[in-house]
């Protein structure tokens, strides 16, 4: 059985694989090409251009692993609105343009119906 991998023992290290790694996993794989390009001269990201080092496999496990919570947590949320109802869960989000047109009365011409000053 392979053994997982284990984290950097710097922190800011650590914390820099763990943050890149939730936005590599909610973003996918284009904010990693980013960040590649970005940091390219950045040795905090040297991680990323060592493919065979213990924190570049650090990194992997735990960009699968964010991706495998996210999964779940949709998941989650699917079963919820199906068990729920489809009025449970956040609204839809907010579309572009005007409003649709809201009428509780029938339209009048001015001057119809009401007295002149």
């Amino acid at each position: 059985m392979d053994r997982l991998p284990q984290p950097p023992s710097d922190p800011e290290a650590r914390n820099i694989i763990d943050k890149l790694a939730q936005f590599v996993a909610r973003n996918g794989p284009e904010f990693e090409q980013m960040t590649r390009q970005k940091q390219r001269d950045n040795p905090r990201f040297a991680f990323l251009f060592d493919g065979g080092g213990e924190s570049y496999h650090y990194y992997t496990y735990k960009v699968n692993t964010e991706q495998a919570i996210l999964r779940q947590q949709q998941q989650q949320q699917q079963h919820q609105q199906y068990d729920y109802g489809s009025n449970y869960g956040p609204p839809p989000p907010h579309q572009s343009g005007p409003p649709p047109p809201h009428q509780s009365y029938p339209p009048q011409s001015y001057g119809q119906g009401r007295a002149s000053i």
